[in-house]
């Protein structure tokens, strides 16, 4: 089952049903108000009653929902199972990871915030918009290791990319997505973006733009990728579809190697907000179960710890929020 269009860009339509092999999007309209998922189950198969995880504690994902002081702000999850409300952030529209912490974008200020003191910036970039870029919120960022941020903006039916630079003056992506399934976009170094692009055939594909090269190149392996994650050290690529969820070294994915299956799907479940740990080791995402008429309830953060070369489910807890618009780890 696939969601309505308007509803693509935020979550991938799918439930998992195993796991096993040798990581910004709003959730979905109608989501179970907090605490409408008790402890026990998930819309994930084989992770209800996952067992205490020896290594849960280094967990930290931090997301950005709405229940914070009545309104959208961030949250932090301590595997296995402890949310803190850090505060309220009014009118945010996309989190990302940091070195060091996360950055939050609220209109036109990118805000740099600490792990170390989440409740407050510590810089602020002022975005500075070119006068033909369209007028739209940012859904996802990614900051270059160099402080450059890519930028993905959509009004929900339409998408656009973007570049800023460290002091916040924005150039539009070229080339660039046409269409997306899902606005995201994140570096793999310096100067190559990782984006979601629809070819010919309409079908959903991973793609590389190289912005010194001017080049923007598909990866063919695998076609109807919905979402994606990639890891803080660049290094490991989570990637999505209707039906499975993949996993590989980036540089496999770039070279047209067959990635793992990490699980596969089935039933009505549905999962977004794919973040991967710096270290490629660990992978949250939020999941919840869509009825018919595309109601989500049972909304869970739901993750997996790779161990030697196998992925085994660690941690499954019960959301706080309703909605959410991204999440990042954190360090």
């Amino acid at each position: 089952m696939r969601i309505d269009a308007r509803l693509a860009w935020a979550i991938a339509t799918i439930a998992l049903v195993g796991a096993g092999c040798a990581s910004a999007s709003t959730s979905p309209a109608g989501a179970s108000p907090a605490g409408a998922s008790p402890a026990g189950t998930s819309p994930i198969a084989g992770v209800s009653d996952v067992a205490p995880d020896s290594t849960a504690h280094e967990s930290s994902v931090i997301v950005l929902g709405d229940g914070v002081e009545s309104g959208i702000g961030l949250w932090r999850f301590q595997a296995p199972g402890k949310w803190t409300a850090v505060g309220a952030t009014q009118g945010a529209t996309a989190v990302g990871r940091t070195a060091d912490g996360v950055v939050v974008v609220t209109g036109q200020r990118a805000e740099l915030r600490s792990s170390a003191d989440l409740g407050r910036g510590a810089a602020t970039i002022t975005l500075k918009w070119p006068a033909t870029a369209p007028d739209w919120p940012v859904v996802a960022l990614d900051p270059a290791p160099s402080g450059k941020l890519a930028l993905a903006v959509s009004d929900g039916n339409a998408f656009a990319y973007s570049v800023a630079s460290a002091d916040g003056n924005v150039t539009m992506l070229r080339p660039a997505p046409t269409q997306s399934f899902t606005p995201l976009i994140a570096w793999l170094d310096d100067s190559r973006l990782l984006v979601l692009s629809t070819d010919k055939d309409q079908v959903s594909r991973l793609a590389v733009v190289d912005i010194a090269a001017g080049t923007m190149t598909p990866i063919k392996t695998i076609g109807g990728i919905d979402s994606f994650a990639v890891s803080g050290d660049r290094m490991t690529l989570v990637a999505a579809t209707e039906r499975d969820i993949f996993v590989a070294p980036v540089s496999d994915w770039v070279a047209g190697a067959q990635p793992a299956k990490l699980a596969s799907v089935a039933g009505n479940g549905v999962i977004w907000g794919l973040a991967v740990d710096k270290n490629g080791t660990q992978l949250a995402m939020l999941a919840g179960t869509v009825s018919a008429d595309g109601v989500v309830t049972l909304l869970h953060e739901v993750g997996y710890t790779k161990r030697g070369s196998a992925w085994s489910p660690s941690f499954n807890s019960p959301a706080p929020f309703t909605t959410a618009r991204g999440q990042a780890w954190s360090s």
